[in-house]
Formats: C-alpha cells, structure tokens, sequence
C-alpha cells in the first residue's frame, strides 16, 4: 500500500513533465533587428536627480567649461527624466585624439566623483526623450 502512495505521485509528476514540452520544430531567423546605424558618443554626461533635481551648481561648471573650450564642442542633449535629468551627448568630431582625451578628462576633474552625475564613454545613446 505505502508503494502504491509513492508510485502514484511519480507517475503523475512523470506524465506532467512529459505533457510540456512542445513539439514544434525551433525556426531559426537571420533576421536582425538591430539597427547597424547606432550613433556612438565619444562621452555622455547624464545628470540624474535623487528627488529634489539634478545638480544645477555642476550643470553650470561643466557649461562654463565647454563654452571656455577653444572649439566649442558641440552636443546633443536628450531630456528624460520629470526633475530635469538630461543626457549631454557629444560626439567631438571638432577635436582630435589627443584633444578629446584633455577634453574628457577635464570633464571628469569636474565631476570629481559626484553621484549626480554619470559619464560614460563611447556608448550609444543612454536614454530616449520624452
């Protein structure tokens, strides 16, 4: 009798498992959908907000530093966050190797580590408008 209690769930758990699994062949697509036309940035700078705004005082450091720069790189600002966040997206196709390395590191020494702001390098697009 104790055999048969056992044998019984077994068998059940057995029948279920084998139940599941399709039967259908996988259909294997080349197709990809991934743009290959992706816009790289050479740096983002992504001002982020902990629920009382982004950081106004390092927005304006960082624009003075840009406006001071002999080039005047351009960038592409993308807004999307409800308290001000906005990603700075600059390409630097004004400025050369040596130029956009000086360039991203003074931006960095700006920085300095704050958590209100992100910089990344590189990289498409972080976020997309609103």
């Amino acid at each position: 009798m104790k055999k048969l209690f056992f044998l019984i769930p077994v068998i059940a758990l057995t029948f279920v498992f084998l139940s599941c699994k399709t039967k259908k062949k996988t259909v294997v697509s080349n197709d990809v959908s991934v743009s290959e036309n992706v816009v790289k940035y050479r740096v983002i700078i992504s001002f982020i907000s902990k629920g009382a705004g982004t950081d106004s005082k390092l927005n304006e450091n960082i624009t003075n530093y840009i406006a001071g720069h002999s080039k005047h790189p351009a960038n592409f600002i993308v807004k999307w966050g409800r308290e001000g966040e906005n990603d700075q997206c600059y390409l630097l196709n004004e400025l050369t190797k040596d130029e956009q390395i000086t360039f991203v590191a003074g931006l960095k020494k700006i920085i300095n580590g704050s958590d209100m702001v992100l910089i990344v390098e590189n990289s498409a697009a972080l976020h997309q408008g609103r």
